[in-house]
C-alpha cells in the first residue's frame, strides 16, 4: 500500500556512511509504536487495503466498514432480507471476486472486531489484509479479552477469569462476604502522602499504587458488567492520589462483582424495531428489544454534577455514561438537562449507524 516516505537516525555503534563518508539515514517500512503518528499511518494503510476489498466507511463512524456484496446491494432492503439472500446464494461471487455476502468491522488500534454473514467473506476480508500484514483471526468465544457465551437467540460477554484473577490478587486477604455495591452517598477524599521522612510514606506509595491497578482493572470490566460504572468513575475521580478511602470503596466494588458477576446479555428478541407501544420499564415478562435510553443526573461535591445515561439495544446495554458535567449547573433542573443533551448526541450517531447497518429505527427513540 501507499504511504509517505519515513526516515530515522541509524543506531548509535551501526552507523553505515555512503563514498563521501557521510552518514546515512534509514527508511522504516513500518511507523514503529514509537512514532507519534503512527496510529494515523496504520490507520491510513489500513484503510487503503479495506477500500480495495471493497468494504465502505461509516458515515457515522469513520473506524466501522461495512462489506456488502451480492444481492440487495445498493437497495433499502433490511438486514434479515439481506442475510437471508445470502444465504440463499452461499457460493455466488462478484464479476470482482468478491464472495457475496455481509459484514461490518470497527478497527480499535490494532484490533478489528467484526461480525460477517459467511466464513467465506470473512476468510476474504482477512485474506486481504494479509496481503500486507501478519494477522491472527478468532471466532468471537472470546474478543479483546473478554468471553461470549453465544446461544441459538442470546450472547452474553463476561470476564470471570478476569474477576477470578482480580479477587485473588486484591482481596484474597480479605473476608469474603455477600456485598452490595456502595451507595452513590459515600464520600470519598484525595489522598495526603506523608513526607518521605515518615515510616508510613513507603507503604502509603504501595497502597495508591494498588489503588491505580485495582481501579484500572474495574474500569476495563465494566464492559462487560456496566453495573458497577458508576461507582467505578467516581473512585476513579481520585486517580491521581487516591486515599485508603478509595482503596477500600475499590475493594468493596471488586467483593461485589466477585459474588455477583451478572454479565451483559443482549438477545431474545426477533424485531429489533421499536414496539408499539413501548411497554414501560420493569413490565413484568415483557422487554423492549428496540433502541431506547435512560438519562439521569447527580449533584457532585464540585459545581459540576455527574451524567449518567444507559443505551438499551437487542436487550442489553450498548453504552454506558457515567462522567463529571462539562459545565457548572446552578440547580438540579440544570443538572438533568445537560445530562439529558450529553445522552441525546450519544443517540443520535447511533440511530445513524444502525441506519447503515440496514437495521433502521422508524419510530421516535425513548430517552
Amino acid at each position: 500500500v501507499r504511504s509517505e516516505k519515513l526516515y530515522c537516525e541509524q543506531a548509535p555503534g551501526f552507523n553505515v556512511k555512503d563514498d563521501t563518508g557521510v552518514a546515512m539515514v534509514c527508511e522504516i517500512l513500518v511507523a514503529l509504536q514509537g512514532r507519534v503518528d503512527a496510529a494515523r499511518l496504520f490507520g491510513d494503510r489500513l484503510e487503503q487495503i479495506i477500500f480495495k476489498l471493497g468494504g465502505k466507511r461509516s458515515t457515522w463512524d469513520p473506524k466501522v466498514y461495512i462489506f456488502h456484496f451480492g444481492p440487495h446491494t445498493d437497495t433499502s432492503a433490511s438486514l434479515d432480507q439481506v442475510l437471508d439472500a445470502c444465504a440463499k446464494n452461499v457460493s455466488g461471487t462478484t464479476k470482482n471476486g468478491a464472495p457475496h455476502g455481509w459484514a461490518t468491522m470497527a478497527v480499535h488500534v490494532d484490533d478489528c472486531p467484526g461480525v460477517g454473514s459467511s466464513p467465506r467473506i470473512i476468510d476474504y476480508i482477512k485474506s486481504g489484509i494479509m496481503v500486507q500484514y501478519e494477522c491472527t483471526h478468532g471466532p468471537w468465544k472470546k474478543v479483546l479479552g473478554f468471553n461470549f457465551n453465544i446461544t441459538n437467540d442470546s450472547v452474553s460477554m463476561s470476564a470471570e477469569h478476569t474477576v477470578e484473577a482480580m479477587y485473588n490478587t486484591y482481596l484474597a486477604r480479605i473476608p469474603l462476604h455477600d456485598a452490595r455495591l456502595p451507595g452513590r452517598d459515600v464520600v470519598l477524599t484525595k489522598g495526603e502522602v506523608p513526607e518521605a521522612s515518615d515510616p508510613r510514606h513507603a507503604s502509603y506509595l504501595e497502597m495508591q499504587s494498588e489503588t491505580r491497578s485495582l481501579l484500572g482493572l474495574l474500569l476495563w470490566v465494566s464492559l462487560a458488567y456496566p453495573q458497577i460504572s458508576f461507582q467505578v468513575n467516581k473512585a476513579c475521580g481520585f486517580m491521581s492520589s487516591p486515599s485508603y478511602d478509595v482503596n477500600a470503596y475499590a475493594k468493596h466494588i471488586a467483593m461485589h462483582l466477585y459474588r455477583h458477576p451478572v454479565p451483559v446479555t443482549w438477545g431474545g428478541g426477533r424485531n429489533l424495531e421499536l414496539s408499539q407501544p413501548s411497554p414501560p420499564p420493569f413490565t413484568q415478562g415483557v422487554k423492549e428489544y428496540g433502541l431506547h435510553f435512560a438519562a439521569d443526573a447527580a449533584p457532585d461535591d464540585s459545581a459540576r454534577g455527574i451524567t449518567g445515561g444507559i443505551g438499551m439495544f437487542n436487550g442489553g446495554v450498548i453504552i454506558t455514561v457515567s462522567s463529571r458535567q462539562h459545565l457548572a449547573s446552578p440547580d438540579m433542573h440544570a443538572y438533568e438537562v445537560l445530562a439529558a443533551g450529553t445522552i441525546m448526541h450519544k443517540i443520535v450517531p447511533i440511530r445513524g449507524l444502525l441506519t447503515e447497518w440496514r437495521i433502521p429505527q422508524e419510530h421516535p427513540t425513548p430517552l
